[in-house]
């Protein structure tokens, strides 16, 4: 190419099948989301059995044909990594386990059966962290999809589990440390997970991931006939990864209804983009039909919905609240921890029926929480105006301003919100309508986030006997010398600029599943984003957030606790 030709962006797609017996899919997936992704602009490398592509499924060839995708790609380009097959998961015991080294998660290649002493043939999870720290290097546009059993965190009528026995801990563990000095991301691993990587994974950690035979008589992984239908139905529809992936779950309650899978990383993107999708942020809930005439919501109090509450149904193709578009309204009329009971009133002159992939966003909450206003009329009376639309705040009335969650003030051109407990969270300065139209409408975002934060804080567990047998206690502590060094007591001041980290420990006798979040006063950030579904944490197991999951035995490095 001359040295002044343009270079145009490319979307690149590695698709690797490793069909260890008894798997007979691995074949069928790849050609699926190669018809699929083709869709999509994408050319396609395929990396499977000697006559059905040009690099070969075992070890080396893996990750040779990854490192030749890493040299092609350029900073605009689109990359997905695909791999359908076995996963394993072995894990530590005795002092291993105490150190907290527990877990190894590996992919299969085709040679996996000749690991020898010193010679092992599986890929580590470390590995694979590795080479997507080297593609995101390249361009920040990286979708990885694991179809394997124990897939989560690696950044299948009958159906055939695609894990693979169990291998000795002792030698994949050595197998890494082997490899830590040649490994290019060592000292700029992202710890929970990798920000430029959307995956979209099978399985939990220790969960299995299925393979079966549909309509046509061919056999595939659950996951990637669910995914594969449901790109070809988004196609030009600029619909979030949030929305793909509700819809593939919805389909793989029916089709393996004990299999969940996840998704990893910017929700909120376009499919194989870098663009957010509009509404991409907005929260949304599966919409099921029990029984004739019984509806549900995917949806309860951990999501913030309260009985009463009215949500706008929309058919899939929508990736946000378009009132002319409504399906239905949805009140809820009973609510549990993760699901809710609505009832429907129907739009258009509908008769009933949810058409598939329908989805739910909020429209009318039933608990409105108060804010003060201070100010001139005029301005007061643009931000009631504004407010109408809220489904979370609105203006407190005459003896409401001690319940308020916040105020807003307007002085000469300076506008400020505080927490209800005096402190400062947001304050820009005014001029000209534009601005004052731009700076309300930041204003109503803001006090959202407050209201969210607040809900989220004001979030209890009614009494259960189920949660005497859940036990959890929690450590936090700073990083000194690479080493941690737990606060004492409570009510501990954190110093900024200061690396500390969160621990916590299973004390009970069930399997945990733990989410951390940093509420702040105006947003609610996820900490654990590398588990979004929760750290799942076995009776007597400890979790450490911000240590180096992929490299056990490392230093500790902490986060910074910034002002």
């Amino acid at each position: 190419m001359a040295p002044n030709q343009p270079q145009y962006p490319k979307s690149r797609a590695l698709l690797i099948g490793s069909a260890v017996a008894p798997l007979m899919g691995p074949a069928r997936d790849l050609h699926v989301m190669e018809e699929v992704l083709k869709l999509y602009g994408f050319s396609v490398t395929k990396c499977s059995k000697p006559s059905d592509g040009v690099y070969l499924a075992n070890r080396a060839g893996i990750i040779s044909a990854w490192k030749a995708l890493i040299n092609q790609t350029g900073p605009s380009d689109a990359v997905v990594i695909y791999y359908s097959g076995h996963g394993g998961l072995t894990e530590a015991e005795g002092s291993e386990a105490g150190r907290g080294e527990r877990r190894m998660q590996y992919i299969v290649p085709l040679d996996f059966a000749e690991t020898v002493d010193g010679d092992w043939r599986g890929i580590s999870d470390a590995e694979m962290a590795d080479l997507l720290y080297q593609t995101t290097q390249k361009t920040q546009n990286v979708t990885i999809i694991l179809d394997c059993c124990h897939s989560a965190h690696m950044a299948r009528g009958p159906t055939w589990a695609k894990a693979i026995n169990p291998y000795d801990y002792r030698q994949v563990m050595s197998h890494i440390r082997r490899m830590l000095e040649g490994m290019a991301s060592k000292h700029a691993f992202h710890y929970e997970r990798n920000p430029h990587v959307l995956s979209i994974v099978a399985a939990g950690t220790s969960e299995p991931a299925y393979e079966r035979r549909f309509l046509d008589g061919e056999r595939m992984g659950v996951l990637t006939e669910a995914l594969t239908q449901t790109l070809r139905s988004a196609v030009g529809a600029e619909l979030s990864w949030r929305d793909i992936m509700r819809r593939v779950r919805d389909r793989m309650c029916r089709t393996c209804p004990e299999q969940y899978p996840d998704i990893e990383g910017p929700q909120a993107r376009l499919p194989f983009r870098l663009e957010t999708a509009k509404g991409g942020g907005d929260m949304a809930f599966s919409v099921t039909e029990t029984a004739p005439g019984e509806f549900a919501l995917k949806g309860g109090v951990l999501h913030g919905l309260s009985p009463g509450d009215v949500l706008a149904v929309m058919p899939f193709e929508e990736g946000y609240l378009v009132q002319d578009k409504m399906l239905a309204e949805a009140e809820v009329t009973g609510v549990g921890p993760i699901a809710s009971r609505v009832r429907m009133k129907w739009r258009h002159g509908r008769s009933g029926g949810l058409t598939p992939g329908a989805k739910a966003f909020m429209w009318k909450s039933s608990v409105l929480l108060p804010v003060n206003s201070f100010g001139p009329e005029d301005w007061t009376r643009e931000l009631r105006e504004e407010l109408r639309s809220s489904a979370f705040i609105r203006l407190a009335d005459t003896g409401e301003e001690s319940e308020s969650i916040g105020a807003v003030e307007l002085i000469d051109s300076h506008l400020v919100i505080r927490h209800h407990q005096h402190y400062l969270v947001r304050e820009w300065d005014m001029c000209g309508n534009e601005n004052r139209h731009c700076v309300l409408a930041k204003c109503v975002r803001v006090l959202e986030s407050l209201a969210r934060a607040q809900r989220f804080l004001d979030m209890r567990n009614a009494a259960s006997s189920e949660l005497l047998e859940l036990a959890l206690s929690h450590e936090i502590g700073y990083v000194k010398d690479g080493l941690p060094v737990s606060y004492p007591g409570r009510g501990v001041t954190l110093v900024e600029d200061t690396r500390i980290y969160i621990s916590v420990t299973n004390t009970g006798t069930c399997t945990l599943y733990v989410s951390m979040f940093d509420i702040c006063a105006d947003s609610v950030t996820l900490l654990s984003n590398g588990s979004p579904s929760g750290i799942e944490l076995l009776p007597g197991e400890m979790y450490r957030f911000w240590r180096s999951r992929h490299y056990p035995g490392t230093a500790w490095f902490g986060c910074w606790l910034a002002g």
